[in-house]
């Protein structure tokens, strides 16, 4: 259970990552 929520945690770390990048480079 728990390390489900670590994965769940570093997808969304990735997304807003992904996400600044998107807005910076646009």
């Amino acid at each position: 259970m728990f390390k489900l929520i670590l994965i769940i945690l570093n997808f969304i770390l990735l997304f807003i990552i992904l996400l600044f990048i998107y807005v910076n480079y646009s």
